[in-house]
């Protein structure tokens, strides 16, 4: 059960990443450098619509780290209800068919 835990090293993740993007917008600038360097691209200068999509970027990734951290908090309440629900139905009579059913029709 130790599968939720995934959410919180990815949120926490997440969130280191998030915030040294958004803290950090001259090593991301030099991070694309390099990406279009590698890729035989040529790099313009860093503009202001590179500054705002590095901001909407590191928004996002911050906001994807919220909501994983959410779920990992919430992940614990809805196991123990799951768990609470099939206990309380195995303290259920089982299902049973008789032989004999209801019959549509009265015979005479």
């Amino acid at each position: 059960m130790y599968g939720h835990y995934a959410l919180l090293v990815i949120a926490v993740i997440a969130l280191g990443l998030g915030l040294f993007i958004v803290a950090k917008p001259d090593s991301m600038w030099r991070l694309t450098e390099w990406r279009n360097r590698a890729r035989g691209v040529a790099t313009g200068e860093r503009g202001p619509a590179w500054e705002l999509s590095n901001r909407i970027v590191g928004g996002f990734v911050i906001l994807t780290a919220l909501c994983t951290a959410f779920g990992f908090w919430q992940f614990e309440k809805i196991v123990a209800e799951e768990r609470a629900r099939q206990e309380r139905a195995r303290d259920l009579p089982a299902w049973s068919i008789g032989p004999e059913l209801p019959r549509l029709t009265e015979e005479r």
